[in-house]
């Protein structure tokens, strides 16, 4: 269920305002919110029952409310992961024991170990809203490798805070309902029933403003656990050690999928490539701008973790800016002491995991990147018989480089910018391919497109800021990363707002030049699948010098050769992939959930382009 995010983000602020002078109300008030919610689903069924039973059989009535109870019954899908036993890893479950008497947790009921740089801990409800919870704790083997014992009991401290006994109980059913309702909100959105919409539409962004600020406090509570548990140091560097290795996985998944390629099947290593990889030392630099980088944003409302900076205050710890404050290297590690000789097992089991679940999304990728490859070829050889437009001649040095021909990559876009000085992206992707293979030249080409557009620091930042300080230049960077501690709020409300696509929209012409105009009609006529397309560009509050550009695009049958037709999110991909056009576009198809996308769209002036 959607909601206006300026008007969440200041009730939020409203709120945390009310609770912190009246605590005790607050709660109250929470308290009553949640007895509404369920007064009303059973004011609805009970009234719908008696209804029922006075016009027809009880049978009926019975049936009926069932099958209305059902739209609050959430599914769960039980998460993803290789299932562990104290017999075969006892000093983990041992420390998870000690762990959980010291503070009075409800029983653990699974234990899995993951592929992620992360841990969790996981109370699914059986019966959606009406509960019978199971407890799943999730540790990825990842994290373990990339922290410390201590560390990692910092972690686990974290985690199992959240069902700490010795927390408020209140909290924890807070925790608990509001997590139930996120899932409902997820997996009915707009198809719950007439008669349940208006109150769920209002009721479930409302409970989920008023539970977000004591979910945030709720955050705080568990890194106190882990504070009394491991120690400040061990809390403190742990959150550190986390985000830095986390940049690096980032990183180190980046490369992984590259490979997809030219490889079609998923390989049978990933989680251990990835471990191997993770070992290997990390420059100071990069740890320090990928730190720095952290340290920069702000706590907001779309996430109820606390920023890092937040967190580390409350600790009480302090750090120097500039000096790594914590070891790259690890002797021992939390995978060596708490998985012992099993880890080997656990990770050939995560691979193999890997494998079988990561298998269709590697073959998409696969997929995709053969499109890329064919429009690469299709683009030179175009080039050759035609001068292509500006955002052709970018479209074809980007996937130049793709496919492994850096230095002529590199003379495509140095060409681009002489051609077009004033092309932003040309000037952009220049300086950070440049700056990602370790040549400052880069920085100038990024800088010049910051300038231009400002919105392109949060993108390009890391290259930037690693670039500045490589080359000396401290205070440059110190003022970049001020300007991107400012502006990344704004940045994150762009985000927030383009993401949502309801057809309500405000729509004006995109106003691009004939030259592109012509060359995206070109395209798009190749695809006897695509019946229509109209573009247009998206008003936005936030950001509007970003333009946002929506593509609409209506399937049909190849008569001409249906049993080789795409179907329609083939072409939505195929379109995506080989869309010669550097700004942000989404790329929609029209369907019965978008018929109002479709009616906004068609009554923009020249919009129609197919």
């Amino acid at each position: 269920m959607t909601v206006n995010p300026e008007r969440f983000d200041t009730l939020i602020k409203q709120l945390e305002g009310y609770a912190s002078k009246h605590p005790q109300t607050y709660r109250w008030r929470v308290t009553l919110l949640i007895i509404l919610g369920y007064a009303y689903i059973l004011l609805i069924l009970g009234s719908i029952a008696a209804l029922l039973v006075a016009v027809v059989a009880i049978e009926y009535a019975i049936l009926v409310v069932i099958g209305l109870a059902s739209l609050f019954w959430v599914k769960i899908t039980p998460p993803i992961g290789v299932p562990v036993d104290r017999a075969r890893f006892p000093v983990l479950f041992e420390e998870i024991d000690r762990l959980s008497a010291q503070l009075n947790t409800p029983k653990i009921d699974r234990v899995l170990l993951t592929a992620d740089l992360n841990a969790a801990v996981l109370e699914s409800p059986k019966f959606g809203l009406f509960g019978w919870y199971t407890n799943y704790l999730l540790l990825g083997v990842p994290l373990m490798q990339s922290v410390t014992p201590g560390q990692f009991q910092a972690t686990l401290a974290h985690e199992l805070g959240h069902l700490s006994g010795k927390h408020s109980r209140f909290s924890g059913w807070v925790y608990r309902i509001r997590r139930a309702w996120a899932l409902l909100s997820a997996q009915q959105g707009d198809r719950v029933s007439i008669l349940m919409y208006p109150f769920f539409k209002w009721y479930e962004p409302f409970f989920r403003a008023y539970s977000f600020v004591l979910s945030r406090s709720d955050e705080y509570y568990a890194d106190r656990c882990a504070a009394e548990y491991a120690g400040t140091q061990n809390a403190a560097e742990d959150l550190l050690q986390i985000y830095i290795k986390g940049h690096h996985a980032v990183k180190i998944w980046a490369d992984f999928y590259r490979c997809a390629a030219q490889q079609p099947q998923p390989p049978d290593n990933a989680v251990s490539s990835l471990l191997e990889h993770l070992a290997t030392p990390i420059t100071p630099e990069e740890a320090a701008t990928w730190l720095e980088l952290e340290l920069a944003r702000q706590t907001d409302h779309h996430d109820t973790h606390p920023c890092l900076s937040a967190r580390l205050q409350a600790y009480g710890y302090c750090y120097t800016t500039g000096e790594l404050p914590l070891p790259l290297t690890i002797e021992k590690t939390a995978a060596n002491h708490f998985l012992g000789k099993e880890a080997d097992w656990a990770v050939a089991m995560l691979d193999q995991q890997w494998q079988t679940e990561q298998g269709k999304q590697w073959q998409q990728e696969y997929a995709r990147a053969q499109l890329r490859w064919r429009f690469w070829q299709q683009l030179k050889q175009r080039q050759q018989s035609q001068a292509l437009t500006v955002e052709e001649s970018l479209k074809l040095a980007l996937l130049t480089a793709e496919f492994g021909e850096l230095a002529a990559a590199i003379a495509q876009l140095k060409t681009l910018v002489q051609q077009a000085p004033d092309h932003t992206m040309s000037h952009y992707r220049l300086g950070e391919l440049l700056l990602q293979h370790r040549s400052l030249a880069g920085l100038q080409y990024l800088e010049t497109a910051i300038l231009q557009q400002p919105y392109l620091l949060v993108y390009g930042f890391e290259c930037l800021y690693a670039g500045l300080k490589q080359q000396g230049r401290h205070e440059q960077a110190a003022a970049y990363l001020q300007q991107y501690r400012e502006f990344y709020p704004l940045w994150q409300r762009s985000r927030q707002e383009r993401h949502e696509l309801t057809g309500k929209e405000l729509f004006q012409p995109h106003c691009l030049s004939s030259a592109t105009t012509k060359q995206i009609t070109w395209q798009l006529n190749q695809y006897p699948e695509l019946r229509a397309a109209y573009l247009a560009r998206r008003q936005v509050k936030y950001l509007p010098e970003n333009p946002c550009y929506v593509l609409g695009i209506m399937w049909q049958l190849n008569r001409h050769d249906p049993i080789h037709s795409l179907r329609e999110w083939e072409l939505v991909e195929v379109v995506s992939q080989t869309l010669c056009l550097s700004m942000e576009v989404r790329v929609v198809p029209f369907h019965d959930r978008q018929r109002q996308l479709y009616y906004s769209l068609r009554k923009v002036p020249g919009s129609k382009l197919v």
